[in-house]
């Protein structure tokens, strides 16, 4: 059990205050672990193991079926896919489906261990412009106004209305320019295309939405959370032999803004530390990186005590309940549209 008399898990101070006492507390190995999206327990302070990062573009997934979350299957609520989601044109809806999103990840959370699981990957703003993207049934369509109210409504259901904690925390994907013409040989996309069309649906989610992560790289529009990099993607880039050395490679994402990577946690932490080492990256740019992942930790009340926890002892009937089926047969029947 870990630590809970540390002021990483009281409630009654400021969230700066909480992070300063963390970054404080914890030596240099330990930070670079927290590269990490998979964050291990360190019981002395207090730090339960956590991990950042769950698929939810149409329902919460719990197949678990990877290393952090290992075991049977969960049954829970299916809705449409997105691109059937835009065809509603109903944001009130949109906000309805990703609330239940948020319980249903909640009501997952506690029941395993209150480990993770409530930082979803989702939704995907990239507008959908080539079908040859291959993640076209991820997103609201190729138009940019509507994708982006569509995303900006069901990341206001999943983040929910407490005004200090965040229910569930929406992470946008693929920022940005992932789904071009020219991929997968090359991404060159003209300026006015860039700033009025791809930027645009990712804008209106963050600033109307409050969307709290982002996959890959943004640091605009008073964006507050964090940036994740794609699943395995440090590893992969250091496949490329013009990024093979994996501590510059892993310091130039973190100096762009890249706060921690969904890879082999070894493989990070080996990268993170190795890049100190050689003077590639500061403490300071180490200890920014950890902040903003734990200051999503913090909003999502991860490590407050049950009484300090405005989620506590949700409705367990809505998991893949009655009440969640019914509002994904209307999005069904809503998301039928008939061409002339």
């Amino acid at each position: 059990m870990e630590n809970q008399n540390t002021p990483l898990w009281d409630a009654s101070l400021d969230i700066n205050e909480r992070l300063d006492w963390l970054l404080e507390a914890l030596n240099l190995d330990e930070k670079c672990r927290m590269f990490s999206t998979l964050t291990p327990e360190v019981a002395r302070l207090g730090i339960r193991s956590t991990y950042l990062g769950e698929e939810a573009a149409h329902g919460v997934e719990a197949k678990h079926d990877r290393s952090v979350n290992w075991g049977a299957p969960k049954p829970t609520t299916t809705f449409p896919q997105p691109f059937g989601m835009s065809q509603t044109w109903d944001t009130k809806l949109m906000e309805k489906m990703g609330a239940a999103v948020g319980d249903e990840a909640r009501i997952l959370y506690y029941r395993e261990g209150e480990h993770g699981g409530l930082c979803r990957w989702a939704p995907m703003a990239e507008p959908e412009r080539d079908p040859r993207f291959g993640r076209t049934e991820e997103g609201f369509g190729e138009d940019p106004h509507l994708g982006g109210q569509m995303a900006s409504a069901y990341i206001k259901g999943m983040r929910g209305d407490n005004p200090n904690y965040i229910k569930t925390a929406a992470t946008l994907k693929y920022f940005t320019g992932y789904n071009s013409e020219d991929r997968p040989l090359r991404v060159s996309i003209d300026p006015r295309s860039f700033y009025e069309y791809y930027l645009e649906p990712y804008r209106r989610c963050i600033i109307e939405g409050g969307a709290e992560g982002v996959m890959t790289a943004s640091n605009e529009w008073r964006f507050s959370g964090h940036i994740v990099g794609n699943e395995c993607s440090l590893e992969e880039l250091c496949r490329d032999e013009r990024f093979s050395d994996r501590e510059k490679t892993a310091a130039l994402a973190i100096k762009a803004g890249v706060d921690c990577f969904a890879d082999e946690p070894e493989f990070v932490e080996a990268a993170g530390r190795g890049a100190y080492d050689r003077n590639l990256l500061s403490m300071q740019d180490i200890n920014q990186a950890v902040r903003r992942s734990f200051a999503t930790r913090i909003r999502l009340g991860m490590f407050n005590k049950k009484e300090d926890d405005p989620f506590a002892n949700p409705d367990e009937s809505l998991l893949g309940g009655s009440d969640h089926a019914d509002l994904s047969r209307q999005a069904g029947r809503e998301a039928i549209v008939l061409l002339k």
